[in-house]
């Protein structure tokens, strides 16, 4: 197997350090690791012009919060990011950072589109072994408040799906109303009315429950 080559930009030596002594437990496949470093934006552009000419990283470990170049070329990891993957056009791009706001979130995945979103609150060594894995075998891999972030977003993005019909019954469920007496209220057969019902936990992501799990899924997203 052939050397994998990983650049970790962070401005903070302790956080490399650690990472280093942490990828060391990996399984034996994956014992041939390059690992290489930069403190600062300047030194990773340097690192990073130079492994195109030569033999490029196949990851790019950044984290956001860095100064910017003394150019003022690259202000932030964001930048950086995206200029890893102009002069590098295969590599991975792997976020490490301490930055949870969902709006930032959102824009890491739609401008960078990393092959690994990790937020350090998240995670622990072992976690960190599984995302490096996941971004060498199997990307994208995404800790869990990209994840609940993620979803939200599906979730609000489908309630469009939902019609004025869908939201009546829901409306009504609220109000206790039960399934079999929906038909005095919704100018629908029973059965359509059931199979809206089960089209209406599709759009809300409920997997199992009742009534109750889509009133209580609606109040969530400020349907009802």
């Amino acid at each position: 197997m052939k050397k994998i080559k990983i650049l970790h930009v962070d401005d903070h030596p302790v956080v490399i350090e650690a990472c280093k002594e942490i990828f060391k437990n990996l399984n034996s496949d994956l014992k041939t690791l390059e690992i290489d470093d930069a403190r600062n934006c300047d030194s990773a552009i340097t690192k990073i012009e130079l492994s195109a000419e030569t033999t490029p990283y196949d990851i790019v470990i950044v984290d956001l919060q860095i100064p910017e170049s003394s150019k003022g070329k690259i202000i932030d990891g964001d930048d950086l990011a995206m200029f890893a993957k102009r002069k590098l056009p295969n590599v991975k791009i792997m976020v490490l950072t301490a930055v949870n706001d969902n709006f930032r979130i959102k824009n890491i995945l739609k401008d960078i589109n990393p092959s690994g979103l990790l937020i350090k609150t998240d995670i622990n060594s072992n976690d960190l072994l599984i995302a490096i894995t996941n971004v060498i075998y199997n990307p994208p891999y995404y800790s869990s408040t990209v994840m609940k972030l993620i979803k939200n977003q599906m979730s609000l993005d489908n309630l469009q799906k939902l019609d004025s019909i869908d939201r009546k019954i829901i409306l009504q469920l609220s109000k206790g109303v039960k399934t079999k007496n929906l038909i005095e209220y919704i100018p629908l057969s029973l059965s359509a009315i059931e199979k809206r019902k089960s089209i209406i936990k599709q759009i809300l992501g409920i997997e199992k429950g009742d009534d109750a799990a889509i009133i209580e899924r609606a109040k969530e997203m400020g349907i009802i």
